[in-house]
């Protein structure tokens, strides 16, 4: 076999992450997005050392599991729900058994003396003490239940007409239109549609990332399950028709002032309602802020050449004609932003944001506390999943405080982990822990969950965006003890005074830096729990706490991402030595 040949097999074997692989002339070929049990035709598109890798052509015949016609018109040319095809029980069923399959080659049974066995041992009556598998947790919605998606501006084909939507399937650069996408809100599908009618009729370009030219990049929408508000983010580049650096080059006149200003703000400040502002006085800029000055003026005359004021307006008023509220309850644009990004690195990211209408944020809220959700803060992106996953987070502390503190007081009763938070949430009752670090925390979601049960909670999140939101959700949620820093945690964790008594742990997910992972666990602290959306790195990282004392107690999958192969774990691990 060579690059290019076309291959047959049967997907006979399966590992996350969607990851089937077939034999073909006695070489074992990996097929991506597969399901176990296809018989599919693939083109080889990676050898190297003896592997083989291809991409699927067709499926000649389909897996015993694939039950149902996919309701998405764009399953077959996007890939990013590729379990469309599976009843939700069949996907529930694949998902349990990959997540399973990686816990059991990594977590290693202990004997009663809370040593590691292996398979040299030889003590053939030890007692093995092995984890508790809790199994997989539903979603609570299978479809429309993502709150944020990025669209990419760029051509379906070659020189085609601008086209907003998701990457096809094995192509980096076309992007396939979108016009029903069926994880996301059906009021989307409107925004998207207005957004590549609007820009295709202005004829704005879109930004080309290999020759770093042109103008539109991504569309970003979230939106809150609570009340149905929807933040809209044009991400766009600068370097286009403006000369830049001739209009640096002149000073501030009459003419400059003429131009049309609007609310220009950092993303986290304060500030709740801003619309068109053409009443900002130039002379209320200080005294040596000429360059800002300029540089909010090149920002005009850039909003007004792209004709966002009329864009805006038109967003608007398909707000307001009721449209989006008959395609899904509550739908309504509460803020709509420009952002401008010249990195030539391919993901969003924001040199600046101006605020074009309403406000920059929204308001979530999850299990009794409200959140508010800035444009480029991390939030789960399953609202209503992120609830289950985040009770059965708060579960597993309970019950391992609880056990902790039955240990200590020789007690054999276990207060219900329900009446705990309740009881701690009336500030009737003593705290069952004195300090958890959330470590890799976000907007401080699970830090604030956890702020009931314990004397002081430690956020600590790299993105300082999302630092400064948690801080302010705190303050919303009337929360005194919890504290947010921002920076890497491998850092921060040598700068922190306290030491913590319980320690959660919710990676990115390419897992924990073996550093700051070394650092975690030489707090010892008895209990901890590990938050994973990539079962693979958190494999990696268990091999490391058993060899460092910890074992496995309990752990549980929970399907954050129906239709598609990704999955969240949750592991209760509990030292075993002193």
């Amino acid at each position: 076999m060579k690059k290019g040949d076309i291959v047959e097999g049967i997907i006979d074997k399966f590992s996350f992450p969607n990851k089937g692989s077939m034999m073909v002339e006695d070489k074992r070929v990996t097929v991506k997005g597969t399901i176990p049990g296809q018989t599919v035709r693939g083109r080889i598109i990676k050898k190297k050392a003896g592997l083989y890798e291809a991409a699927v052509v067709d499926t000649i015949k389909p897996s015993s599991l694939e039950t149902k016609k996919p309701l998405c018109p764009h399953f077959f040319e996007c890939g990013g729900c590729t379990y469309q095809t599976l009843s939700y029980a069949n996907q529930l069923r694949v998902k349990e058994n990959m997540v399973k399959e990686l816990l059991d080659g990594a977590i290693k049974p202990v004997n009663e003396s809370g040593a590691l066995t292996g398979p040299d041992e030889k003590d053939a009556n030890r007692h093995e003490k092995k984890y508790i598998w809790e199994g997989i947790i539903a979603s609570p919605s299978q479809w429309h239940y993502r709150n944020k998606m990025e669209f990419t501006f760029g051509d379906a084909e070659k020189d085609g007409p601008l086209t907003l939507g998701l990457h096809r399937q094995y192509s980096n650069y076309d992007i396939l239109p979108i016009e029903g996408c069926a994880i996301v809100n059906n009021s989307w599908n409107e925004i998207l549609k207005y957004t590549q009618k609007f820009f295709r009729e202005k004829k704005v370009s879109f930004y080309k990332k290999m020759q770093h030219t042109g103008i539109l990049r991504n569309l970003v929408i979230r939106q809150s399950a609570a009340d149905g508000g929807i933040l809209i983010n044009l991400v766009t580049t600068t370097k286009h028709a403006l000369d830049v650096e001739e209009k640096k080059r002149k000073p501030v006149s009459a003419e400059a002032d003429e131009s049309p200003k609007y609310k220009l703000k950092l993303v986290g400040e304060n500030e709740d309602e801003t619309v068109f502002d053409h009443d900002t006085e130039v002379d209320q800029v200080s005294e040596g802020a000429a360059d800002k000055y300029l540089s909010e003026g090149l920002r005009n005359e850039i909003i007004e050449e792209l004709c966002l004021p009329e864009y805006v307006a038109g967003l608007v008023t398909l707000s307001e004609s009721g449209k989006l509220d008959s395609l899904e309850n509550y739908s309504r644009i509460t803020g709509i932003l420009y952002t401008e990004n010249d990195s030539v690195a391919d993901f969003v990211q924001s040199d600046s944001t101006t605020v074009l209408y309403g406000r920059d944020y929204l308001i979530e809220e999850v299990l009794g506390l409200e959140f508010k959700i800035s444009p480029f803060s991390f939030f789960q992106t399953n609202t209503r999943g992120c609830e289950v996953l985040y009770s059965k987070v708060r579960e597993y502390v309970l019950e391992a405080l609880n056990s902790e503190r039955s240990e200590n007081q020789n007690d054999p009763g276990k207060e219900n982990s329900a009446d705990t938070i309740k009881r701690n949430n009336t500030d009737s009752g003593s705290k069952l822990v004195g300090t958890v670090f959330d470590l890799y925390s976000g907007t401080g979601t699970i830090a604030q969950l956890m702020s009931p049960v314990a004397e002081k909670v430690i956020g600590i999140e790299i993105v300082e965006e999302a630092v400064e939101a948690a801080k302010e959700n705190a303050k919303r949620n009337k929360l005194k003890n919890c504290e947010f820093i921002a920076g890497d945690v491998l850092k921060k964790l040598d700068e922190v005074k306290d030491k913590p008594d319980l320690i959660i742990l919710d990676p990115p997910r390419d897992g924990i830096h073996p550093k700051a992972l070394t650092k975690i666990i030489d707090y010892g602290v008895k209990n901890i729990v590990y938050i994973s959306c990539k079962p693979t790195s958190l494999a990696r990282d268990l091999v490391v706490f058993q060899e460092n004392g910890y074992e496995v107690v309990k752990t549980c999958a929970v399907d954050e991402f129906p239709n598609t192969q990704h999955v969240e774990t949750i592991i209760l691990l509990q030292r075993t030595d002193s």
